[in-house]
């Protein structure tokens, strides 16, 4: 084989080894949940918004009611019933841990 063919052919094979090689890795990948659980989630939660909105505030809004919604964990503080505001939100992606949306009701 002449260098310029072996050239050609690393030309052609290098994309393709490539795909294959993240394919393969995604695959491999896809089938851990780096949130398995409600009890992952809502520490998550807490970890996050304590360093936004502080420790006292989010101390105020327990227990933290955590709803799963296909691939999405959905946590929210809780206020008292005689107690009128928002409260924290958060959306963690339950395969990658990817937060999607953190907010805080008024």
């Amino acid at each position: 084989m002449t260098r310029i063919n072996r050239l050609k052919l690393t030309v052609f094979l290098t994309p393709i080894v490539f795909v294959v090689f993240q394919s393969f890795s995604t695959f491999q990948n896809s089938n851990i949940d780096y949130v398995p659980d409600s009890e992952t989630a809502k520490k998550i939660a807490e970890i996050i918004w304590v360093r936004i909105y502080g420790e006292k505030l989010i101390n105020s809004e327990k227990p933290f009611d955590v709803e799963l919604r296909g691939n999405v964990w959905i946590v929210n503080g809780s206020l008292p019933d005689s107690v009128y505001g928002g409260t924290a939100h958060i959306e963690i992606q339950k395969n990658d841990c990817k937060i999607l949306n953190v907010i805080h009701g008024k």
